[in-house]
């Protein structure tokens, strides 16, 4: 990273972590409290930056991106295999299929869990899931 974008990239995560003691709070369903973003509650952690990475351009969407912008608990599990054997039917023998070896999440990645690089480096169409509104992201 070029010391132009690390200065960008530490104003954002100031930014965050500025950001969410300010933001409403609630008690949360699976962490121990949300908080509320553009009208939608979030957890505060991954989820919450990755949308504040989008907002000051860290992450730049291609044209041939995917994604899947699921609620939690809500079958991701099972939409990202079925996804990612739809796009890649014609790419691996059934006997080779990644799906056979590895899991889903490895497949088709939280967008949340990898670094922005690790993401630029993924080949096109690169498949990536959320489970935050797609509003959150969109024209970004």
């Amino acid at each position: 990273m070029e010391a132009h974008d690390l200065d960008e990239y530490q104003k954002t995560l100031k930014r965050f972590e500025e950001l969410v003691p300010t933001l409403p709070r609630r008690k949360g369903w699976m962490t121990d409290h949300l908080v509320q973003y553009q009208g939608f509650w979030l957890i505060p952690t991954s989820p919450l930056k990755a949308v504040i990475m989008m907002e000051d351009g860290h992450f730049k969407p291609q044209p041939t991106d995917i994604f899947l912008s699921t609620f939690p608990k809500s079958g991701t599990t099972w939409l990202k295999a079925l996804i990612f054997a739809t796009i890649n039917r014609n790419n691996f023998d059934f006997s080779k299929h990644p799906l056979l070896t590895t899991g889903p999440h490895d497949c088709f990645p939280f967008l949340n869990s990898r670094s922005i690089s690790e993401i630029e480096s993924l080949p096109p169409p690169r498949l990536l899931s959320i489970h935050y509104p797609f509003s959150c992201y969109q024209n970004r």
